[in-house]
Order: structure tokens, then sequence, then C-alpha cells
């Protein structure tokens, strides 16, 4: 009895490993291609019955830095706009703002006069000697 059972479990084993290997397990290459070229069908198709998209073919080349305004990511600007709304300077547009290099003499910490860039001289009043309180805490 026990003979018997042995030998049944043992074309049982060998009947289900033969039926359950099946010879197409590997996937080839060719088979993948053939998976991406029908998922990219089908998301053709989506996008032209959801979105009613004329051109499902969008042109997602890089815009790039480029000497050529009309090439540039900035348009000319100086300024380059990236997707989430930040800025940076293009290197080739971008213009630092001019600092202003006028002082006139009647300039402190806390004020600035443009008498000078506006009339050629300082048109102001003459500043009064500080007291002790303005000589340390230097205003």
């Amino acid at each position: 009895m026990a003979k018997r059972a042995f030998i049944l479990f043992c074309v049982v084993c060998v009947l289900s490993v033969f039926f359950l290997v099946n010879k197409d397990t590997t996937i080839s290459g060719e088979k993948i291609s053939q998976w991406k070229g029908a998922v990219a069908e089908a998301f053709k198709k989506a996008e032209k019955s959801i979105l009613s998209i004329v051109d499902p073919d969008p042109d997602d080349s890089i815009i790039k830095p480029d000497e050529d305004i009309n090439k540039c990511a900035c348009g000319g600007t100086g300024y380059i706009v990236h997707a989430d709304g930040h800025k940076t300077e293009c290197p080739y547009h971008f213009k630092a703002p001019e600092v202003d290099t006028h002082a006139c003499e009647c300039d402190t910490r806390r004020t600035y006069c443009n008498c000078v860039k506006a009339y050629g001289e300082c048109g102001c009043r003459p500043q009064k000697e500080g007291g002790i309180l303005d000589f340390i805490f230097g205003r």
C-alpha cells in the first residue's frame, strides 16, 4: 500500500510540473516592443477622445538658454521662468540693474539726498554738529 501511494504521489508531482511549466514564460524583447506600441496607441486614442486633442504628438522639445533671443528660454527678458514659477537669471541676457554710486555730502545712514543727481549740486542745508550721543552711536 505504501509503495502504491508513493508511486501515485510521484506521478501526480511529475504531471503537475509538466502542466504548470509553460514554455512561453519568458518575455522576449519583441513582445515588450509590441506591448509598448499597443500602450502608446491606447494613450493616443484616449487623449484624442477624452481631451479632444487634434495633434496627439505635441512638441516636447526642451528650450534652453541660447545667445539668440528668439531661441532662448528667457525670450530676451533676462529671466528664465521655471515650471514652479520661480525665476533665475539668464546667463546670456540678464543685465544687472545699475547701482547708483552717487553720494551727496549730506547723506547719512538714515537719509539719502538726490539733489546732486537731480540738480548737479547739493542744495541741502549744512548739518548741525551732533552732540555726544550722536558721536557715540554714530548718527
